[in-house]
């Protein structure tokens, strides 16, 4: 099972932000693509960590662009 590609297929079809997105409505989308526990926790982990990427990357934008103000 290719983890990743499942991750950016739930990703890509989110109606929002990821970070706009319950985790329970994640986890219920998971479900869909998954039966074994194990590959519930690696498709959470990589959407977890693309949360956190996604908002770093809009915290630090925020931040660069307050300099030139």
């Amino acid at each position: 099972m290719n983890h990743k590609r499942i991750a950016h297929q739930i990703l890509a079809r989110l109606p929002t932000h990821v970070n706009n997105v319950s985790n329970r409505y994640i986890n219920s989308l998971i479900k869909q693509h998954t039966r074994k526990e194990k590959d519930f926790n690696e498709i959470k982990r990589i959407i977890n960590q693309n949360r956190k990427k996604e908002f770093n990357y809009d915290k630090n934008s925020t931040r660069q662009y307050n300099q030139y103000l």
